[in-house]
């Protein structure tokens, strides 16, 4: 089971790094962006500086859209928050086979000597209760996802970006600020371990690609003035904060549902199953096995009619040897 866990631990490290590089602008132009802007103009809410609220960003993310591929050919690309459910389904199906082989290698372990009744177990409970428990946990996925679309005021405070975070430790403490560079020290709280698992975050989060995305203007694009571009770049910012907490919301509550689903209940209702089921009839031993038992059955058959005709063979010996006649009968 330890492997098995080791496995599982395996297929999430690795689902969370598949999440963490979804990019929400991938292919996406400044043009297709100003579109939606300007149909939502004196409709949406302001743009905040990370605002979940804005309707803007729900079309960003929650929409599909139409990507430019280098060459400028058009492609429709699914929306960001779309793109997590197959990710999601994926790790349901490979943490299934993985526990559908520790359950397996369990039911060999267990009844090799009734064939019958394992291909009934395998058959009418541990299928039945495997396809169920998959089908339970892509629902909840799927209905999680939905409410990932429904926008609420509260607004969680972003990861901030590995650029923000190095000025942070550029800027020095006060006492230090007339000191030279090299002998300024940064806040205690740079080097916490809280700020060492912040940083940790934020390398996934903003890979350097993506960061290039948010700085970079679409090349057949013109700006008007920096207003134009700052605030341009503020929106595809606030895109891909706004994403990452939907991605760690992912990367937190599919785990758990998974956990939950396929191994706290399948276990109880793998317990559950097997006393309902009537396998009584199924409880056949291998034919070799069979075969064998009939043999020694027989073999102890055959002991037990010889014993009594052998109970006295040691007494007439004995009383031959010593030359004591022995009576007829005896």
């Amino acid at each position: 089971m330890e492997d098995g866990g080791e496995k599982v631990r395996h297929l999430f490290n690795s689902y969370h790094e598949a999440v963490f590089k979804v990019d929400p602008l991938t292919l996406r132009n400044d043009d297709e962006i100003r579109r939606q802007q300007k149909k939502l103009e004196g409709v949406a809410a302001p743009l905040g500086e990370s605002s979940e609220n804005s309707q803007l960003l729900q079309k960003l993310l929650y929409e599909n859209y139409t990507g430019y591929q280098a060459n400028g050919k058009a492609v429709r690309v699914q929306s960001p928050v779309d793109q997590l459910l197959p990710l999601s389904e994926s790790l349901v199906y490979n943490v299934e086979v993985t526990l559908r082989e520790i359950v397996q290698k369990s039911i060999e372990h267990s009844l090799s000597k009734f064939p019958s009744l394992k291909q009934a177990v395998e058959a009418k409970v541990v299928s039945k209760i495997f396809d169920t428990k998959r089908d339970q946990t892509i629902q909840f996925i799927r209905q999680f996802l939905a409410m990932q679309k429904k926008s609420i005021d509260l607004v969680y405070a972003p990861v901030p970006t590995p650029r923000e975070i190095s000025l942070w430790e550029e800027y020095p403490m006060v006492e230090h600020s007339h000191l030279p560079m090299e002998k300024r020290k940064c806040h205690p709280c740079m080097t916490s371990k809280t700020m060492s698992h912040m940083k940790d975050l934020a390398k996934k989060l903003y890979p350097e690609p993506l960061l290039k995305e948010i700085e970079t203007v679409s090349a057949h694009r013109t700006y008007v003035n920096y207003k134009e571009l700052d605030e341009m770049k503020n929106i595809k910012k606030n895109v891909v904060r706004c994403f990452n907490v939907l991605k760690m919301n992912m990367c937190d509550t599919v785990p758990r549902c998974i956990l939950h689903f396929f191994v706290t209940q399948l276990v109880d209702d793998l317990g559950s199953a097997l006393e309902q089921e009537n396998l009584v009839e199924f409880l056949q031993e291998r034919k070799d096995i069979r075969d064998k038992r009939a043999i020694c059955r027989k073999q102890s058959l055959a002991l037990a009619e010889a014993l009594p005709r052998t109970t006295n063979v040691l007494d007439k010996l004995l009383r031959m040897k010593q030359g004591t006649p022995v009576k007829a009968g005896k």
